[in-house]
């Protein structure tokens, strides 16, 4: 005799089901994290150690509360589709370079912690590329302008 499910159970075999990942830009995920990050600005956040660590150590490694294992704390992140706090999901989901996870987590081995508030500054810099860019010109602007000031005062005081 072939069992059936009651109409209860159904429903909560139903209600368990995960929902799909939702469509979400690059730039929205790192605004979310970066907003998770605010909302307790002056936790102390361990940073991921990631200079040094082969590929395959970054593909497992997960440390205690870093700025990961809050970003993975935080249900819509989860929905998105951040599978776990490990380095190589969390790289894949917010589509992060090399470079880009060097500027959030920093390259020196004496730098362990920061605070949720430098680290969110960190995640929406490198979401928004045009502050780094306008930095990078301002700073090639004014070496410029110094060259030519340089070169001015030269000429005028021979």
């Amino acid at each position: 005799m072939p069992t059936t499910m009651n109409p209860f159970h159904r429903r909560r075999a139903a209600a368990t089901v995960e929902p799909p990942p939702v469509s979400t830009t690059r730039q929205e995920r790192l605004l979310r994290w970066a907003e998770v990050l605010d909302c307790d600005p002056d936790r102390i956040c361990a940073l991921v150690p990631l200079m040094g660590a082969s590929a395959v150590e970054r593909a497992t490694m997960m440390v205690e509360n870093s700025p990961l294992s809050i970003a993975h704390a935080d249900s819509i992140l989860r929905i998105w589709g951040l599978r776990s706090e490990r380095v190589q999901d969390a790289i894949a989901f917010f589509e992060l370079s090399e470079m880009d996870a060097a500027r959030i987590f920093g390259l020196k081995r004496t730098v362990r912690s920061r605070t949720a508030r430098d680290v969110a500054h960190r995640v929406r810099n490198v979401a928004d590329k045009r502050s780094e860019r306008m930095i990078f010109r301002l700073a090639l602007t004014g070496g410029v302008a110094g060259v030519l000031l340089i070169a001015m005062v030269s000429w005028f005081v021979r």
